[in-house]
């Protein structure tokens, strides 16, 4: 049963319980006295215990819970009648209490490594099976009704029925302790499916399947001595199959206990086991994999390091590029990683026979830091085989933006925030590449809105005419003398440079007095306080930068690459007096390295370009690079100083609904005009 349709059957019978219990005392407020142990120690605790307490199984730690509210409650009760069953019940529980504290001092027999007596496993059983909800609780209700009810009134029978329908829909398990009881005494019948062949890895384990047996990908084994499964039992998953011309050799991976190194180990008997059995249910709940098991998508394989993991797919797994996975670190600590890519191997077999199947890899998040808001990088690889779980995209993830930052997007099939920090992103300066298309354009719109309203002046230096179509809230300027004058003006946050054809004074040369302009006014506006610790003042935008701040072997002019140097000079100093650069272009190899180099923070959207990815596998590493040209319209890799996570992420970009103004946007206007204007802007 799933844990939404427990959800669903507790609802009910407590809303049941409610109404029975309005019918039985005439009020809706819970009934007291000595005959309203029917309800809190009887039905009440029996729908708890089965749909929420112990849903699956019940631990002697359990039972050490439901003795105690047994004891207290049959304590309290006051001359009841059938005195003596209810001291019998009472020191029943009492007994119960002390067993199972016993049983859970010396290590359950269901635990690895505990001692597997056969005396200590009856103990054991009789504990979960006596002292769990349904039965301990049940018998309560039942010495309630005899001594509290009518038995042949309406009530009482509508209370018995409601106990059995209760029963009926989750089934009372008494049979699997009468089974228990004979095999303990008797030997018996073993029911195998194969047997050990070899260990190929550690934790991955081979055998063979019996010709008139089926063990299927996915299948939960044991590995025993008899072929019946004890507390020692190792258990395994089968992950894949290799056949021969006469054989069938199955795959597994070690899930719960090891077997020992170096010695010999009669545990050569393979046989299925059954994940609802309680024995196999404690142990995976102990170990936390019982919960994860429906989200094994493989194993980690060769050559995985601390920042990539490799791992060998279940058949039928689908992914895409920048979902989740997981993976334990030695000490249980989940890390999760980004799938980049998936690469079809085969490999020999038994007898001739050949294996296809699918290694995955993916590149390492780290562990998910709430204070941050962002991913953590972990320190080390992977245990060998450590198995690999799909992350759920319904993972509930706390999202808190602290101040300084913005969210730009999520980690793709999940609800993992992708933050930025604003005053990093100016101070540290940016880039934003990819081809036309991909999007950047509109995340360079919502980055420089964003810096506005933190308080950011932002100057956009623009060749296509598209700014002022979509950036809200904008001026436009047209001399150098307004650029310091907007700078001063308290009113405006974003000023818009337009460059068309037919200037006098070169895109170029323009962009390069702008920028000198600009780092002045940031210079002379510098505090003491900024001189130690420097403030984000201004960001200037270079939108088309292959045209503004060209290559050396890429201007159209010669005579203007010293002015692309001075321009990247600026930029050196530019970090000290608050002011940032972000570099826009869809020609990455075609822009100036010098500046290129200075951008601390990347957006790269989806690109072909190989000249371009020798420059971005600097900041990303070549794996990510290789996974560009795969990238979805809206998808791009975030890297560098001001993004909250130590190591790169495939980001889906939030959509935006912004549409081209209709209204022309104003000039600025200030008291005082220069004559210098900036020709062609």
């Amino acid at each position: 049963m799933t844990r939404r349709a427990q959800i669903i059957h507790l609802i009910l019978f407590l809303s049941s319980l409610v109404g029975i219990s309005w019918a039985v005392t005439g009020s809706f407020a819970p009934p007291t006295g000595d005959a309203s142990i029917w309800l809190h120690c009887g039905l009440l605790m029996v729908v708890l215990g089965m749909y929420w307490i112990e849903p699956y199984f019940t631990k002697p730690a359990d039972v050490v819970i439901n003795g105690l509210v047994v004891y207290i409650s049959t304590s309290m009760l006051t001359n009841p009648p059938y005195q003596p069953w209810w001291l019998a019940l009472r020191y029943m529980s009492l007994g119960l209490i002390i067993v199972a504290f016993a049983v859970v001092w010396a290590g359950s027999p269901a635990v690895p490594k505990h001692d597997t007596s056969r005396i200590k496993r009856l103990f054991y059983l009789i504990v979960v099976r006596i002292g769990n909800a349904k039965i301990l609780f049940s018998a309560v209700f039942f010495l309630a009704l005899l001594s509290y009810f009518d038995l042949h009134s309406p009530i009482a029978r509508w209370l018995v029925v409601f106990w059995g329908v209760l029963l009926v829909a989750k089934h009372l398990e008494l049979e699997g302790l009468v089974d228990f009881l004979r095999g303990v005494f008797r030997v018996r019948s073993a029911n195998p499916i194969g047997q050990l062949s070899r260990f190929a890895e550690p934790d991955i384990v081979r055998f063979q399947i019996d010709p008139n047996a089926i063990c299927r990908r996915g299948r939960l084994v044991a590995f025993t001595s008899k072929g019946f499964a004890d507390g020692s039992s190792p258990l395994a998953i089968v992950i894949g199959h290799r056949t021969g011309r006469t054989s069938v050799e199955a795959e597994a991976v070690l899930v719960d206990s090891k077997f020992a190194e170096g010695a010999l180990d009669n545990r050569r008997v393979v046989t299925k086991v059954d994940r609802n059995d309680p024995m196999v249910a404690a142990r995976l709940s102990d170990n936390a994999f019982g919960s994860q098991l429906d989200s094994l998508v493989g194993f980690a394989s060769q050559k995985s390091d601390i920042g990539r993991l490799r791992f060998e797919l279940n058949r039928g797994t689908q992914f895409e590029e920048g979902h989740l996975v997981s993976a334990n670190s030695l000490t249980g600590t989940p890390i999760l990683f980004q799938l980049i890519n998936g690469i079809l191997f085969e490999e020999p077999g038994l007898e001739s026979g050949e294996r296809a199947f699918t290694i995955g890899e993916a590149q390492q998040l780290g562990t998910w830091d709430t204070h941050r808001q962002g991913f953590s990088a972990y320190s080390w690889v992977v245990p060998e085989n450590a198995l690999v779980f799909r992350h759920s995209e319904r993972t509930d993830v706390q999202k808190v933006l602290k101040p300084g930052q913005v969210d730009v997007g999520h980690v793709p099939n999940s609800s993992y925030p992708v933050n930025i920090t604003l005053a990093d992103l100016v101070l540290y300066h940016s880039a934003i590449l990819g081809v036309t298309g991909s999007g950047k354009s509109f995340l360079a719109y919502f980055l420089l809105e964003q810096c506005a309203a933190a308080g950011v002046k932002v100057l956009c230096l623009d060749l296509t005419g598209d700014y002022r179509r979509y950036i809200h809230g904008g001026v436009r300027l047209k001399s150098l003398a307004t650029v310091a004058a907007f700078l001063d003006d308290t009113a405006s946050r974003i000023g818009i440079v337009e460059f068309t054809e037919g200037g006098g004074k070169h895109p170029i040369t323009a962009t390069k007095e702008i920028a000198r302009a600009t780092l002045d006014w940031c210079r002379t506006n510098r505090t003491k306080e900024e001189i130690r610790e420097p403030t984000a003042k201004v960001l200037l935008v270079i939108d088309e930068a292959h045209s503004l701040v060209p290559e050396w072997n890429s201007n159209p002019v010669p005579s203007l690459r010293d002015t692309v140097n001075s321009i990247a000079q600026i930029a050196l100093q530019a970090r000290k007096y608050g002011l940032g650069f972000m570099v826009v272009t869809q020609r990455t190899a075609n822009v100036t390295k010098s500046i290129l180099n200075q951008c601390n923070t990347i957006f790269a959207f989806q690109a072909y370009d190989e000249t371009g990815f020798e420059f971005m596998k600097n900041y990303m590493g070549f794996h990510y690079v290789q996974a560009l040209p795969n990238l979805k319209k809206r998808q791009g890799v975030v890297v560098g100083k001001s993004s909250v996570s130590d190591r790169p992420v495939i980001v889906r970009f939030h959509d935006q609904d912004r549409q081209a103004a209709e209204q022309e946007v104003p000039f600025f206007e200030s008291a005082q005009y220069a004559s210098n204007e900036v020709e062609g802007a």
